[in-house]
């Protein structure tokens, strides 16, 4: 017998042990998670940013080539590979990845 793929989200699986009461607060709270307290977390926390900290001009190229790295190599990088290697076009694909970036 083939199991079916289960299609809630991974916090709330039915073959789980969640009472019922407990399976409705998860699917009723995961679009107020997901769309305002997440980002209200990396707002805050990219205000409590302290980028004064970082000392020389040395210092200062190295976390900007870390944080240029990171955002567009990462995702837009990523994101075009992966668009390509499902058959989409060059034109498309980048525009994909220029959209996982402003996606934050």
């Amino acid at each position: 017998m083939r199991r079916r793929k289960n299609r809630t989200s991974s916090f709330c699986r039915k073959d789980e042990s969640h009472s019922g009461l407990a399976r409705v607060l998860i699917e009723r709270s995961k679009d107020v998670v997901t769309i305002l307290l997440l980002p209200a977390f990396f707002a805050f926390a990219g205000m409590r940013t302290r980028i004064d900290l970082v000392s020389g001009a040395s210092s200062l190229a190295i976390c900007a080539l870390i944080v240029l790295v990171a955002t567009t190599a990462g995702k837009f990088g990523g994101t075009f590979i992966a668009a390509r290697v499902t058959g989409l076009g060059s034109r498309a694909a980048a525009s994909l990845g220029i959209l996982m970036n402003t996606a934050g």
